[in-house]
Order: structure tokens, then C-alpha cells, then sequence
């Protein structure tokens, strides 16, 4: 006979397997990359091939969900114009252009709770570049992955974080370049 636990057990253990089942792809398992964002930093996958952003974007200017979502909450938002040219969104009150940031308590609207994704990675592996917005200011995700394509990780960083500075970036430049390789395969090479 069995115990009043036995079927529920059986189920969670069955349940656990068809997971291990559906994961088992390439590396064994497939692996995962959580991202949690916010402000203007930004994470790109590049697999060689295709680069894909891994985060979302919450200056105002390119996130219309987020300014819906600050103006339901009693925010305003702003462009600032001169007689010369028309400035980026911002927030009031606080001024900023961002919609998601960290300890700014001069922005009520903005809130500091992360955007998370998850994004199953290719079998091959990858590259993953994190940086600051003062990259991004001057370089595209797809323009980046190409700058350092064949590098290795800190020339990577290196010269993207010296690109920045001769296109005369005015933000905070931080760079982060992480090359992701199956576990089980240490003697695979990325194409770089």
C-alpha cells in the first residue's frame, strides 16, 4: 500500500522529469540567461551571427508602454525645447529621461523595479556585452558585437570603452563583454 504522499510525489517526480526532458538539448541541458535591468544600460547576445538586445529600453523616447504607465500614475512628461532643437522626453517631476531608476527620489514616478527576461542560448555559445549608455549614445548593439568581433574579452572592453571616447561620448562609459561556452565542451572555440 501506498502512503497519502506517494501520488503527489509521483506526480512532482514525473513532472520534474518531463522538464529535465524538455531541456535536454545541446549542452544537456539548456542553458539560460536571466536579465534584470534598469535605467540606460543595456545587454546584447551576439552569436557570431545575429545580435539580439536582451533588455528593455526605458529611456522615454523609446518606450511608449512605460510612458502610458507614468501618466496613469499622475506623472507628466516633457520634452524640453530650445530655439534651436527639440530635447529628449522627460520625466516630471525629477527631469529625467529614463522611466526605471535606482535611489532617485526626486523622480516619484520612476520606480526602481527591474524589467526581467529570460532567453534560452544557442547550443554554440556566445558573447554578451553589458555597458553603460555612454556606449550606447554612440554605437548600436550589431555596431558593437562587429567593433570586437575576433577579440578576445578585455581587448574587447578595451577598445569599445576607447571608441566611445574618440566619438567624443559625454555619458559614463562601462563595459562588460562575457563570452559564454557550453561547460562540457572547454576545448569548443567561439569564432573569435
Amino acid at each position: 500500500s501506498s502512503s497519502p504522499s506517494s501520488p503527489s510525489s509521483s506526480a512532482a517526480a514525473a513532472q520534474a522529469e518531463d522538464v529535465a526532458a524538455a531541456g535536454a538539448a545541446g549542452w544537456g541541458l539548456e542553458l539560460y540567461l536571466v536579465t534584470a535591468n534598469v535605467g540606460d544600460s543595456h545587454a546584447f547576445f551576439y552569436s557570431g551571427v545575429q545580435t539580439t538586445m536582451l533588455n528593455a529600453d526605458h529611456r522615454l523616447d523609446a518606450n511608449k508602454g512605460e510612458c502610458e504607465r507614468i501618466r496613469r500614475a499622475g506623472g507628466r512628461i516633457d520634452n524640453q525645447e530650445t530655439k534651436t532643437e527639440k530635447g529628449p522626453s522627460r520625466l516630471y517631476p525629477g527631469g529625467l529621461m529614463m522611466s526605471r531608476t535606482l535611489g532617485d527620489r526626486s523622480a516619484p514616478h520612476a520606480i526602481a523595479t527591474p524589467e526581467v527576461s529570460v532567453c534560452v542560448l544557442p547550443p554554440s555559445g556566445g558573447r554578451i556585452i553589458i555597458a553603460s549608455d555612454g556606449l550606447w549614445d554612440i554605437a548600436t548593439g550589431k555596431q558593437a558585437a562587429k567593433i570586437v568581433h575576433m577579440k578576445a574579452v578585455q581587448p574587447a572592453c578595451q577598445l569599445l570603452v576607447g571608441t566611445a571616447q574618440r566619438k567624443d561620448s559625454r555619458d559614463d562609459i562601462t563595459v562588460t563583454v562575457v563570452d559564454v561556452l557550453p561547460s562540457d565542451r572547454r576545448d569548443l572555440k567561439l569564432p573569435w
